[in-house]
């Protein structure tokens, strides 16, 4: 099975810059310049390249990702409401990313970008501006 960056569950946006991406690291030929908001925040997230890939261009551009909690898997993404996190959190499908948010402010779910989830026992979730490590066992 190929591993799989969580910019590839959302379909892509194509683009005609060739490099890497400064998201997810990745080479691209389908890629868009780097223009980024002012009040982008998550510098420290970023990675070495000239561009932004058709992958993680369209999870950056669609503010809904940012704003609401959800969580992608290979059927798509689902926006969660407070009451479904949890059902979420202890069964989680396979492959999946999940991202939780508080505040609607921040894009917490870079931190995710290479960290899709394989297991059901252990796994990543963001959690506004944190990557927070699950252990099923332990927590539920």
């Amino acid at each position: 099975m190929r591993i799989l960056r969580l910019s590839e569950f959302f379909k892509p946006v194509l683009g005609n810059l060739s490099g890497r991406c400064i998201i997810c690291g990745f080479s691209t030929t389908k890629g868009h310049p780097i223009k980024l908001s002012e009040n982008f925040t998550a510098w420290n997230l970023l990675q070495e390249g000239n561009c932004i890939c058709e992958h993680c261009y369209a999870l950056l551009k669609n503010q809904d990702y940012r704003r609401r909690s959800w969580i992608v898997t290979l059927d798509g993404v689902e926006f969660l409401r407070r009451d479904e996190i949890l059902s979420k959190l202890l069964d989680p499908p396979i492959p999946f990313a999940m991202y939780i948010t508080r505040t609607g402010k921040k894009q917490g779910f870079l931190h995710l970008i290479n960290r899709v989830n394989y297991s059901k026992n252990h796994y990543f979730i963001a959690f506004d501006d944190e990557l927070i490590h699950v252990n099923r066992k332990r927590w539920r």
